[in-house]
């Protein structure tokens, strides 16, 4: 067709429209626009200028063309934000409907918490996702906000300290600022303290008898064996190796033999010489584990790879690198979903065996990962939401052993109640973790703690059922581990001293609201119910202080001091409200001052936790003139 032929006369078309042109917002979003002038619908919803191309540059003269260009890149990281809600609000939607069994063993259901008409369901249907049957697919970020940077948003807290020092976490903030300069001038060497062949055996016995009791995710058999092939073939570049190393890292934080720990002294005075850093033990401890960091990164998905990462996760938390020790953990829990998505459900008496350490990896590191996440605004991994067949892991079969039996040695006797007992404080707190997984999540609300102003009675109720439950667990544990709920009379068996501290913390998250309640009701009439349940709670963390200040290096240090700083924030911010019938403890001068002792003698090795005590001596100072004493504050 030549170009005569397809001209065709200009009548015979219909007129053209202009196509209609969508704001810049609307296009920056990639959403319809309705081209309503002089604004969209679109834009009139979210409150923003509305700026079509065609117009005239008039409209925006008020802006310069760099600050333009900013507010539209502004525009579309909004629009993306949006769409994430967006599909998260239906994620959530769709998962609210879904049920989650919870093993009885572990406790009554979710249902057994009734929930009062009027009250959000939000936070009962959190508790449900965040049990260990899993959260339909999806991380959890913020699990119940019991943290310590919570307290920093309270209104009373902020009139003691003024703006809030971190804005979401202490530990992610200071770890910004760090600098490599921060780092040690110097790294011990293997060959300045020694890593003798014959040590091994004696070290990885030692980390048997002191570390692995309070969590047994290996078998000890197991440890020896690769312990004896180290000391008799020499290190290997494989997870053996790696594991012994490991193992012999964490028993040198263990100088202390179970007669020494048990004769403690009661004394408050002593946090120096209690907490120092263990000089040439904690060097020879990062000899060892320097040692087997070079073999992790041939690590792979075995039950045995596994332990290696949980067990270097827990080393930085002895040593309050927690952030790495975050990292390794979530490495553990990743590669052991790996582990159980391709392995299946095993059979046979050696699988058997395998299945057991299968189990304890998995309560281990689902309660690990669990804990961090209530302190560290960091997601999960899919472990939690897989549903995992086994409520608790299996404990070994002891052999029955008496001291009548000629046969048997008096250390397999003590070995053998020493490791009963282990287990018996594991599935203990195993127990007492998914009891508090599902009940916080309905008292700790994601809009704040504003909401107990509204609830109040809906929390008492639901925290009587939860004290119930508490009370019940703490009635079931055995006679050789349950200590006395005295915080003032301190257990001396270790397993005991650690459950101790265990449950008067449960105690604490639970009685909180009603102090948050006695601290900010101003209106309203107070119900005396609520407030003696805010007094129990002074009273409650007063001993809970005193405890907490006992604990000496171990895998938990670093919750310990968080803990501690929390509650001397809210015994400081109890004497500045000065609320009649709120009976502060009349020594609080000592007790925010044993607090910052203990905070100040870990200072030195984590940002984190000088931040946090620079924080309480300032308000301690604060506090302190204001009513008019002197305070004693370590340097």
């Amino acid at each position: 067709m030549n170009s005569q032929a397809r001209e065709l006369p200009s009548a015979d078309l219909p007129t053209r429209k202009r196509k209609r042109t969508a704001c810049q917002p609307c296009r920056d979003r990639r959403v319809k626009c309705d081209n309503g002038r002089p604004n969209c619908q679109a834009c009139c919803t979210l409150k923003q200028a509305c700026v079509y191309p065609d117009e005239s540059a008039s409209k925006s003269t008020s802006y310069d063309p760099g600050s333009v260009e900013i507010l539209h890149q502004l525009e579309g990281i909004r629009a993306i934000l949006d769409q994430v809600a967006r599909a998260q609000h239906d994620s959530g939607t769709a998962s609210l409907f879904k049920s989650h069994s919870i093993p009885e063993s572990v406790a009554k259901s979710n249902d057994s918490y009734s929930t009062p008409a009027g009250y959000s369901p939000r936070g009962q249907d959190r508790g449900r996702e965040h049990g260990m049957s899993g959260t339909n697919g999806r991380s959890a970020l913020n699990v119940p906000s019991v943290n310590a940077e919570s307290l920093l948003h309270w209104p009373k807290v902020i009139e003691v300290l003024g703006t809030p020092v971190v804005e979401r976490s202490f530990l992610l903030e200071c770890t910004l600022d760090m600098t490599p300069a921060s780092a040690p001038e110097s790294q011990p060497s293997s060959s300045q303290y020694g890593m003798r062949e014959d040590d091994y055996l004696p070290l990885c016995q030692r980390f048997l008898d002191e570390v692995h009791v309070r969590n047994p995710i290996l078998e000890p058999n197991d440890l020896k064996r690769y312990a004896k092939e180290v000391t008799e073939n020499g290190l290997k570049w494989d997870n053996k190796s790696c594991l012994v190393l490991l193992a012999c890292a964490l028993s040198c934080f263990a100088v202390q033999s179970p007669k020494e720990k048990a004769e403690r002294s009661d004394t408050t005075n002593d946090t120096e010489n209690g907490l120092r850093k263990e000089g040439s033990s904690y060097a020879q401890a990062k000899v060892y584990y320097q040692t087997a960091q070079k073999r992790i990164g041939y690590l792979g998905t075995s039950l045995l790879d596994i332990q290696c990462l949980y067990l270097a996760g827990i080393y930085e938390k002895h040593t309050l690198g927690v952030l790495q020790a975050w990292f390794w953990i979530e490495q553990a829990c990743s590669r052991l979903h790996a582990y159980i998505l391709c392995k299946g459900r095993p059979t046979g008496v050696y699988e058997e065996n395998e299945r057991r350490l299968e189990q304890r990896l998995y309560c281990s590191c689902v309660k690990a990962e669990g804990e961090f996440s209530s302190e560290i605004p960091l997601a999960r991994s899919a472990l939690v939401s897989l549903d995992y067949p086994d409520p608790f892991p299996s404990p070994p079969t002891l052999p029955a052993v008496s001291s009548e039996s000629p046969d048997i040695d008096t250390q397999d006797i003590l070995f053998s109640k020493s490791q009963e007992q282990s287990w018996l404080y594991y599935l203990a707190e195993i127990a007492l973790r998914r009891t508090l997984d599902r009940a916080l999540p309905i008292v700790y609300l994601p809009e704040g703690p504003s909401v107990w102003m509204e609830s109040i009675e809906h929390i008492l109720q639901l925290s009587n059922q939860i004290d119930g439950q508490l009370s019940a667990w703490y009635d079931h544990l055995p006679p050789a581990i349950r200590p006395s709920v005295n915080p003032q009379i301190q257990p001396s068996h270790q397993l005991s001293f650690f459950i101790q501290g265990r449950f008067l913390g449960a105690r604490e998250s639970i009685l909180r609201p009603f102090l948050y309640y006695a601290l900010h009701n101003e209106s309203r009439p107070m119900n005396q119910v609520i407030f003696s349940r805010a007094n129990e709670y002074l009273n409650l963390i007063r001993g809970l202080i005193i405890h907490l200040s006992k604990h000496e290096r171990h895998g938990a240090l670093w919750f310990v001091l968080r803990g501690i700083w929390s509650l001397s924030i809210v015994i400081l911010t109890t004497v500045h409200a000065q609320i009649d019938g709120l009976h502060t403890p009349t020594d609080w001068p000592e007790l925010v001052r044993i607090s910052s002792e203990m905070l100040r003698a870990w200072s030195s090795e984590a940002a984190d936790i000088r931040l946090m005590y620079e924080t309480l001596v300032r308000a301690h100072l604060a506090i302190c003139r204001e009513v008019g004493i002197s305070a004693e504050v370590a340097d």
